[in-house]
């Protein structure tokens, strides 16, 4: 069985329809090798003896590497190939998917780490540079207070940030970090991307370049004992809108669930004042 996914992500297959709209008549695996090398899509072939991804690193877009990703989750092959092409495609073997959907992800952000290098920047604040009034302040002040049950921080991030927060911990079996619950408002991703949670991998926003640089923060968090302070400028690549600037301040804290696993909940509000790219200019 073969499968396509174009660059806005839709899930394909090969057709006289759709090879008409290309012009051409060729053999269902040449056709689909010749989009994966000059378009950036994905092909996906399915068989007893494993699942074949065929891509090439420069050329994909995110919309594509997030279906294909959860497209590889949900197969359950016995191996995975990847082949990529590079001045001719190259070939790897891996035994489950999340090996592979790592080293798809990892060749894809080598391809376009030159000409995404910009997009998202990130400056450290420190507490007490915080106005009194500010919800960053006051969330951090109720969790240094003591408050560390993850149900009673999302009550208090709910009322200062119109629950525009996220609760996330690590999968068991994966240890990815997902997103458990999000707050009323969380609507930055999208409602449609959001009503995959619980379970749904911070790393896996319709962006992945955003979302894997997202996630590398709540690692550290999740590494350390001590919250983050940060304000974020970034331009974000959405599907049907193509790319957004997103300026927002953001507080992670570590935090506990009601049976004792530790948690992590990040807060945000928008703020169009934060431009961190007039420091770098």
């Amino acid at each position: 069985m073969l499968w396509l996914i174009d660059h806005g992500g839709r899930l394909l297959r090969v057709t006289a329809r759709l090879q008409a709209h290309f012009g051409t008549r060729l053999p269902a695996t040449e056709f689909a090798d010749f989009l994966a090398r000059n378009l950036g899509w994905i092909c996906v072939a399915l068989s007893k003896g494993g699942c074949e991804l065929r891509f090439r690193p420069g050329k994909v877009r995110d919309a594509a590497l997030a279906v294909v990703a959860d497209k590889l989750r949900r197969v359950g092959a016995r191996r995975y190939r990847i082949t990529r092409f590079c001045d001719g495609w190259r070939e790897e073997e891996f035994a489950n998917a999340s090996e592979a959907i790592a080293r798809v992800m990892a060749l894809a952000d080598g391809a376009r780490t030159a000409a995404r290098a910009g997009d998202f920047l990130q400056s450290g604040r420190r507490r007490k540079d915080l106005a009194p009034t500010d919800p960053l302040r006051l969330l951090f002040e109720a969790w240094s207070s003591g408050m560390r049950g993850a149900e009673m921080l999302t009550t208090v991030a709910n009322e200062l940030f119109n629950g525009r927060y996220i609760v996330a911990e690590a999968d068991g079996a994966s240890d990815d970090l997902c997103i458990v619950t999000q707050g009323r408002d969380f609507n930055l991703i999208g409602q449609n991307w959001m009503s995959r949670v619980p379970r749904l991998r911070i790393a896996d926003w319709p962006d992945v370049a955003y979302g894997r640089w997202v996630e590398q923060s709540y690692r550290r968090a999740w590494q350390g004992v001590e919250p983050l302070i940060d304000n974020l400028d970034c331009f974000i690549q959405w599907p049907q809108l193509g790319k957004r600037r997103h300026r927002y301040a953001r507080l992670i804290l570590p935090c506990r669930s009601a049976s004792g696993s530790p948690r992590l909940l990040g807060a945000m509000r928008f703020d169009g004042s934060i431009d961190l790219r007039a420091q770098v200019q």
